[in-house]
C-alpha cells in the first residue's frame, strides 16, 4: 500500500501512541486482576488502575514520538549540511525515512514528490542515490542520474550525477560503461584533481583490458 507523506506521518503518530497504550492496558489489566485477588479491590477500583496504566502508556508513546521527531530533524539537518538553516522542505520527510531505514517508503515518497516537481534535481539525485545504494535498482538510478546530466542542472548537481554514474557502474562491474563515463568525467573536469583521478583510473582499466586474455 502506497501512502502519501502526510498519511504515513499520521499512521506513524497513531501507532506510536496506540501500541504503548494497548500494552499499558494489558499490563494494567493484569495488575488489576492481581489487586482484586490479593488486596480485595473492587471491580471499579481495578478498572481505574487498568485505565490509568493505559493512559500512562499512551503518554509515554506521545513523548517517544516527540523525541524521535526532534532527533530525526537534527539528523536530517546534519545530513543535508544545513547548519543552523532548516532542512530542504522538498526532502526532509523522505530523508527522515531514509535515516530510519524505511527505504522503500522513502523511494515511493521521493518518486511521488518528483512527479509533482519534475525540475527539482536535488530531489532526483536523492532518489538516484537511494535506488543505487539501498534499493538495488540500478536502472532507476542510472535514469535519474542521466536526467540530471541532460537537464538544466547546476554545476554541483552535474558533478554529483557524474560521480553517481561512475560509482554505480563500478559497483555493477560494468567495465565498458565505467570507462566511457570516466572518459567523459576526465574531459569535463580536466585540469582538476577529480579529473586527474578519473583519467588515472581510466588508464588503469585500459591497461587491465589489454592484459586480460580474450574471452576471460
Amino acid at each position: 500500500m502506497n501512502l502519501t507523506p502526510d498519511a504515513a506521518d499520521r499512521l506513524f503518530r497513531i501507532r506510536s501512541i496506540l501500541f504503548p497504550a494497548a500494552a499499558g492496558l494489558v499490563f494494567g489489566g493484569l495488575v488489576a486482576v492481581y489487586l482484586m485477588e490479593t488486596r480485595g479491590y473492587g471491580i471499579g477500583a481495578a478498572l481505574g488502575v487498568a485505565v490509568t496504566v493505559a493512559a500512562i502508556g499512551a503518554g509515554l508513546g506521545a513523548v517517544s514520538f516527540f523525541v524521535i521527531g526532534k532527533a530525526s530533524h537534527g539528523l536530517v539537518t546534519a545530513l543535508t549540511s544545513a547548519g543552523s538553516s532548516p532542512p530542504r522542505a522538498s526532502t526532509s520527510f523522505e530523508e527522515s525515512l531514509i535515516a530510519a531505514g524505511r527505504y522503500r517508503e522513502a523511494g515511493a515518497a521521493l518518486a511521488s514528490r518528483l512527479e509533482a516537481n519534475p525540475t527539482d534535481h536535488d530531489l532526483r539525485l536523492t532518489l538516484a542515490d537511494l535506488a543505487a545504494t539501498h534499493l538495488a535498482d540500478a536502472a532507476t538510478a542510472e535514469a535519474k542520474y542521466r536526467e540530471v546530466l541532460i537537464g538544466a542542472a547546476t554545476p554541483d548537481q552535474v558533478f554529483r550525477a557524474s560521480n553517481g554514474l561512475i560509482d554505480l557502474y563500478r559497483r555493477q562491474g560494468e567495465r565498458g560503461r565505467l570507462m566511457a563515463e570516466l572518459a567523459r568525467f576526465a574531459d569535463r573536469y580536466r585540469n582538476t584533481r577529480a579529473g586527474a583521478a578519473a583519467k588515472r583510473e581510466l588508464g588503469e582499466l585500459k591497461a587491465s583490458a589489454t592484459e586480460d586474455p580474450p574471452g576471460s
